[in-house]
């Protein structure tokens, strides 16, 4: 979903980008992709404090899977839903009933929480930079979502080592992320000093 005031020349090198960083995480096989996620779902336990509430997506086709973390962090966890044109967060837990979206995205059932009892966000995308620019899916959900946590929530950008690249093209409304987190570790982000 384009933005009124998006330029032309990043509408369309988002677009080329998401074409090729999709085509580029789709190539990782299996074990690449399950090893990977698990070095990241190792990392993350590590990073966020156990009785931190933390925002996660449900992982599709090829994406960072992150149920290593969801069975293993004791505190509460909630995964977003969309309703309308914006994400809410909702309770989510190994056990609890997912429906399918529109989107083709699982997305826990039950009654929305308060953005403001989040204390980490972590958020997929196709393509990170180390400024802790994002790419994401295009329809602008998180860029939307993200301005109601509360200041100093930690946003993490979760993906493979393939998904970063030298830069993302940004528009004003486009949120850069405290943190990327491959599993290589974290790699960047605007927390991490790597802001230009």
């Amino acid at each position: 979903m384009a933005h009124m005031a998006d330029d032309p020349v990043i509408v369309a090198a988002k677009a080329e980008l998401r074409r090729e960083l999709r085509r580029r995480r789709e190539e990782l096989d299996v074990d690449q992709r399950g090893a990977g996620s698990a070095a990241i779902c190792a990392a993350l336990q590590r990073m966020i404090e156990p009785t931190a509430t933390v925002m996660l997506y449900l992982a599709i086709r090829s994406e960072v899977d992150l149920a290593a973390f969801v069975a293993g962090h004791p505190g509460p966890i909630v995964s977003p839903r969309v309703q309308g044109k914006r994400l809410v967060p909702v309770p989510y837990d190994e056990g609890r009933a997912v429906v399918v979206s529109p989107f083709g995205v699982p997305e826990p059932v039950g009654e929305p929480v308060d953005p403001a009892t989040i204390d980490v966000v972590c958020v997929p995308g196709l393509a990170f930079d180390r400024a802790g620019g994002r790419l994401g899916y295009g329809a602008g959900f998180y860029d939307r979502f993200l301005p109601s946590v509360r200041p100093g929530v930690r946003t993490i950008g979760i993906g493979f080592s393939i998904q970063v690249v030298e830069r993302v093209p940004v528009d004003d409304h486009d949120r850069m992320l405290d943190l990327i987190l491959t599993e290589e570790g974290i790699v960047g982000g605007a927390a991490a000093g790597n802001r230009s």
